[in-house]
């Protein structure tokens, strides 16, 4: 008998997807153009999280090269530099204080929800997302839906 195919779509990343959109339609075109996202802490933290995975890709490609490294050696490789720096928790923390940068905040969540399973399982994402939200909506006059 056939096996029915699985949904691996998890309820987190439609949350994502959804909230995502709602926020982009929200965003005029030309809001990047805006001084303020220079100042929105999580455009560095998007740049320090890509940078490094970056140098953590390269760790596993060099462990990847090497067959028959001891546990002691690949840890010695993968731990190194990058590693302390890409830790989702942070970037999770990182509270947006703009429109464009909570929408960059949801879509770059989104890239690492598809790439890898559960990136955010330890740490409280949508309580950051909703933190955002909650601000930018006071500080644009926007009452609050109850």
């Amino acid at each position: 008998m056939a096996k029915a195919p699985t949904n691996t779509t998890t309820r987190r990343h439609l949350f994502t997807v959804a909230a995502g959109g709602a926020v982009a339609a929200a965003i005029p075109a030309d809001a990047r153009a805006s001084p303020g996202h220079v100042t929105d802490p999580i455009f560095a933290a998007i740049e320090a999280h890509r940078s490094a995975a970056a140098v953590e890709q390269l760790a596993w490609n060099e462990v990847n090269g090497r067959p028959g490294l001891s546990v002691d050696d690949e840890r010695a490789i993968t731990d190194g530099p990058g590693a302390a720096a890409y830790d989702a928790l942070e970037l999770a923390a990182t509270v947006p204080t703009t429109l464009p940068g909570l929408r960059s905040m949801i879509l770059y969540a989104n890239e690492l929800e598809a790439e890898h399973t559960e990136p955010f399982s330890d740490c409280d994402l949508l309580e950051t997302l909703a933190t955002a939200a909650k601000a930018l909506l006071n500080s644009s006059g926007i009452a609050e839906a109850k």
